[in-house]
């Protein structure tokens, strides 16, 4: 299945472990699919956009699964599904994440995760635990993105708080490791730790009021402080008394949040191949 792409225009892209390229910004154009039952529900609150509720919707009437959304401090978002595909708000995403997310699709690469930082700078990871990332986006975060590729772990979550410290989630067949900035939050950490000792952390997430949330056990479990809209805590009680596991949850600016899960069981993780499996990365040409 391959979705049909209008070039726009081109643009200098951000950075990644291999190469600097120019790389012509493509938007997504409509695509008719057959129907299949959708695997994922979406959930989210009133003052989520119209135009991001009218892509979820459109991606779930396709049959296809949301697997992320992240929303930008100018209240953007992107919002990927399926191997490779992604949806984004008009005029409030930056061209150069467009035009990495395009590109990625045109090659057929799998897309992990997209991220923003509240400053807008962004990072794009593909492929197991490669990464684009925008001109000034933290350096401490990138040379533990380079730890972590020689590690050659899956890079499936990245999640910044309010005041630019950040986490990483990284998966390989003995579960997941999480990494945080130098000045993240003691409690969190406290409490990342104790979870680790029994399961895999799935999910971190931050409110723009000091609130944190997070989802382990494949989906099949939630922590969160006091400062999680009381909403979302109901709406996750209702999920599990269904049976659902929750596979992504995002806040806005505003405090608003969208909330992804899913009644089919989690994959298996993929066999990870060795560093020397990998072909040598392809280098757009100027």
């Amino acid at each position: 299945m391959s979705n049909n792409f209008l070039a726009r225009q081109i643009v200098k892209a951000g950075n990644n472990f291999f190469a600097q390229a120019s790389i012509t910004i493509l938007t997504l154009c409509p695509i008719v699919l057959t129907a299949v039952p959708a695997r994922a529900d979406v959930t989210y609150t009133a003052d989520i956009q119209k135009e991001a509720v009218d892509d979820l919707k459109r991606i779930n009437e396709r049959g296809l699964t949301p697997k992320t959304i992240a929303f930008t401090p100018n209240g953007g978002y992107v919002i990927l599904y399926g191997k490779n595909g992604f949806a984004y708000s008009t005029n409030k995403i930056p061209p150069d994440a467009l035009n990495v997310l395009a590109t990625l699709n045109k090659q057929d690469s799998t897309i992990n995760t997209i991220a923003f930082a509240p400053n807008g700078e962004w990072i794009v990871m593909y492929d197991y635990f490669k990464a684009y990332w925008s001109k000034n986006f933290p350096q401490e975060i990138v040379n533990r993105l380079s730890e972590i590729k020689r590690q050659v772990f899956i890079v499936n979550n990245i999640v910044f708080t309010p005041n630019g410290d950040w986490t990483i989630i990284a998966d390989n067949l003995n579960g997941s490791q999480v990494y945080w900035s130098s000045n993240f939050p003691q409690n969190v950490i406290d409490k990342i730790k104790d979870i680790s000792q029994k399961y895999a952390i799935k999910v971190i997430a931050f409110t723009p009021n000091g609130g944190w949330l997070i989802i382990y056990n494949r989906g099949n479990n939630a922590f969160y402080n006091n400062k999680v809209p009381q909403l979302l805590i109901d709406t996750i009680k209702t999920k599990y008394k269904e049976g659902k596991r929750l596979t992504d949850i995002a806040f806005t600016p505003s405090n608003g949040w969208v909330l992804l899960d899913d009644k089919s069981m989690p994959p298996s993780i993929p066999r990870i191949p060795s560093l020397d499996e990998f072909p040598a990365p392809i280098i757009i040409p100027q």
